[in-house]
């Protein structure tokens, strides 16, 4: 099994709820963040953006420290909005492929770059007010992890 494959097969998704029924709200917007997660002796208080997720992730990934290295808001309309998260040396490409789909759930494309060179590629359901938590390759002394949520 590659290294992609590994990664999107054994540990890609840890969806922490599932959608929440109700009516598509043309005034909601996806919040995707790329994480940089390490252990530290002495570790930061997260930033304020991360801080509603910090436990679970925390509990879910075994890192005690979550540094933000890029992050991006973008309103969702009927479909086909792409936009990336730049950053040195990833980038993450995240693409909503289509409409909402009943009960809100949204269908996204996503691509993890290093550099040019692509990492993971795949596609995930995120559902309102459900955080989204991919968990990306080792980097450094830590892990990569891309957070997702419908605001």
């Amino acid at each position: 099994m590659s290294f992609r494959h590994g990664v999107v097969a054994v540990a890609l998704l840890a969806a922490l709820c599932c959608g929440v029924p109700g009516a598509f709200a043309e005034s909601e917007a996806i919040w995707s963040a790329l994480v940089y997660a390490t252990n530290e002796r002495e570790p930061q208080k997260p930033p304020s953006e991360l801080a509603p997720y910090a436990q679970k992730l925390s509990t879910v990934f075994g890192y005690n420290q979550l540094q933000i290295l890029s992050e991006h808001r973008t309103p969702i309309g009927k479909g086909g909005e792409r936009w990336l998260l730049p950053g040195k040396p990833f980038c993450l490409r995240v693409e909503n492929t289509g409409k909402p789909r009943p009960g809100g759930d949204y269908q996204l494309a996503l691509q993890l770059y290093q550099d040019k060179r692509l990492l993971v590629q795949t596609e995930a359901q995120l559902g309102r007010k459900c955080p989204l938590f991919v968990r990306g390759p080792l980097y450094r002394k830590g892990q990569l992890v891309i957070l997702l949520v419908v605001e």
